[in-house]
């Protein structure tokens, strides 16, 4: 039997409220264990530091079982005297120094000092963990503490993702300026046949002349006029002539 006293690792993956609740949880109505079936309302990650920080601060044993500590906490009267006891059991080192002026550098470098394994941001976390429980515990804080800003996750990443977003904007169709006339370019033959039959009927509903020369242009583009058939203006302008040279009078009715 292993009878070696095990390291006290401080809670640092898990909010002190989450910490509350699941304890106020299990001493209103005990289960025969703290397993994940019973913690199935949280995500998976929260399951195992939550078991793991039971374990560590001793309030259930290595079979999941609550151990007497909890049932003790369904007394609403007691749980900030005990949560003071747990904190002054598990952080020997650090509760002192909130009866002193310490900084928020000391309170650091006792975090170090008592727990090596936490480093970076875990140290941190660890760091908003206790201090949230010595509020809630009435225990005295040093006026210097500040609660160190919650880890935001990996800044080079956040970079990265900003400028790979911004070149996705800036080069998006989406992001330049929309024009209330602009019609989208079409994408296939067929589509720029279509705009063109509606060109004409909407200027034609309007009353718009256009110039039959961009007219011709348009349609050799679209592939509606043959290139070797097309006439010039200057040609146009003769076969006009022509036809009303030839055109005979008109008839006026007797009076």
């Amino acid at each position: 039997m292993d009878t070696e006293p095990k390291t006290f690792i401080p809670p640092y993956n898990i909010s002190w409220v989450t910490f509350l609740s699941t304890l106020e949880r299990m001493a209103a109505d005990p289960p025969n264990r703290v397993d994940r079936s019973y913690l199935d309302s949280q995500a998976g990650t929260v399951q195992t530091y939550l078991i793991a920080a039971f374990k560590a601060f001793g309030l259930i044993n290595d079979e999941a079982r609550p151990t007497e500590w909890v049932h003790a906490f369904a007394e609403p009267d007691q749980r900030k005297a005990m949560i003071a006891d747990l904190l002054k059991a598990h952080y020997a080192a650090i509760v002192p120094l909130g009866l002193t002026n310490s900084t928020s550098g000391e309170l650091a470098e006792a975090f170090t000092t008592a727990f090596p394994s936490l480093t970076g941001e875990s140290r941190v976390k660890a760091i908003r963990f206790f201090l949230s429980a010595a509020t809630y515990a009435d225990l005295k804080l040093s006026p210097m503490w500040k609660t160190p800003k919650a880890p935001r996750g990996n800044s080079g990443a956040r970079r990265s993702a900003r400028s790979s977003s911004s070149k996705v904007t800036a080069t998006s169709p989406a992001a330049a300026p929309a024009s209330s006339s602009a019609r989208p370019k079409p994408q296939s033959m067929e589509e720029a046949k279509l705009a063109y039959f509606e060109l004409l009927i909407n200027n034609a509903a309007e009353g718009t002349k256009l110039d039959p020369q961009v007219l011709d242009r348009i349609e050799l583009l679209v592939g509606l006029r043959d290139p070797t058939k097309v006439k010039t203006g200057r040609a146009r302008a003769e076969d006009r002539s022509q036809s009303e040279a030839t055109s005979p009078p008109a008839s006026s009715d007797p009076a």
